[in-house]
């Protein structure tokens, strides 16, 4: 049995569900199509289907995939993932090589492979949740808070940056104690942080070019406060692509990661709010099955497994 959890309203596509037809003409055998309400109504869906499904496929943006993985992640059984992208910014087929295109990717699903994926688990305030491509706070919160779906409906992935510069304006700076794999307690002033398991975040920007979503660790990315000279060359560092080298930059890989800040942090995992100080991360290696390209048909090789 195929399943298909879909969200009509995901980002500024006008698709639809249009998709869930191409993938049972593709795709042998019995397919049940579930058009999602909310992302609880999603992850409810997708535990009670996971126990008979050969291949769980999440048809949206990347709060439906990150609803999908939670549900997948709760349930007693996991079966593959596969994803049609109809996002805003669908960060996480960027991260995994994926067609873009919506009819592109059923033909991936239909003659791909399946490969392990890692996944971030994340506790917080009494609460535990997954996500897949990047969890940030700080200055980045602001802006996550500023985009509205009517926003995405208007302005598709400009709403991000029609945000962002006034956040640009005013960053604030944010007293951070943090201890990475169990270490001793570090402290730094940072504008942003930026917790990644795959390469992209936000409209689709590469903020993470080192990580991968199979190599058994997460990339933590700190970018400490400054002037506005700083913020300028930061971000010239960051549109040619080698911010990373950047002396307010500290870059590191971990299993694990315990942050906390004041004013208090409050994180979006793949889009999704979190809140509740101190947050955990752990990376869970080869946690999840997805369906990928063929290597011959990915479309990104620098970021395809």
């Amino acid at each position: 049995m195929i399943h298909v959890f879909c969200n009509p309203e995901a980002g500024s596509s006008e698709e639809g569900c249009h998709p869930a037809e191409q993938i049972r003409r593709l795709l042998a055998g019995d397919v049940v199509v579930t058009q999602t309400r909310s992302a609880e109504h999603a992850q409810q869906a997708v535990r009670d289907a996971a126990a008979d499904a050969e291949l769980v496929v999440a048809v949206g943006g990347d709060g439906t995939v990150h609803a999908v993985l939670n549900g997948l992640m709760q349930a007693d059984t996991r079966p593959p993932l596969g994803v049609i992208p109809l996002g805003t910014a669908n960060n996480f087929c960027r991260s995994l090589g994926l067609p873009l295109d919506p009819l592109a990717a059923c033909r991936a699903l239909a003659s791909g492979r399946r490969v392990e994926i890692d996944l971030a688990r994340v506790s917080h305030g009494g609460d535990r949740s997954y996500f897949a491509t990047a969890a940030s706070a700080g200055n980045s919160d602001r802006v996550m808070d500023c985009v509205t779906s009517q926003h995405k409906q208007t302005w598709g992935a400009w709403s991000y940056l029609r945000c962002a510069l006034p956040v640009m304006a005013d960053l604030i700076a944010f007293d951070a104690r943090f201890s990475f794999d169990d270490g001793p307690e570090e402290r730094a002033s940072l504008w942003n942080v930026i917790v990644a398991n795959g390469q992209h975040a936000a409209s689709g920007m590469r903020v993470a070019p080192r990580a991968r979503l199979d190599s058994g660790v997460l990339d933590a990315i700190l970018i400490a406060d400054g002037t506005p000279l700083d913020l300028a060359s930061l971000t010239a560092e960051f549109l040619a692509g080698d911010y990373l080298q950047d002396e307010r930059v500290d870059y590191r890989t971990f299993r694990k990661l315990r942050i906390q800040a004041d004013p208090e942090f409050k994180f979006h995992a793949d889009g999704e709010e979190l809140v509740g100080q101190p947050f955990e991360f752990e990376v869970l290696p080869g946690a999840l099955q997805v369906v990928v390209p063929d290597a011959s048909m990915s479309p990104d090789p620098t970021t395809a497994l």
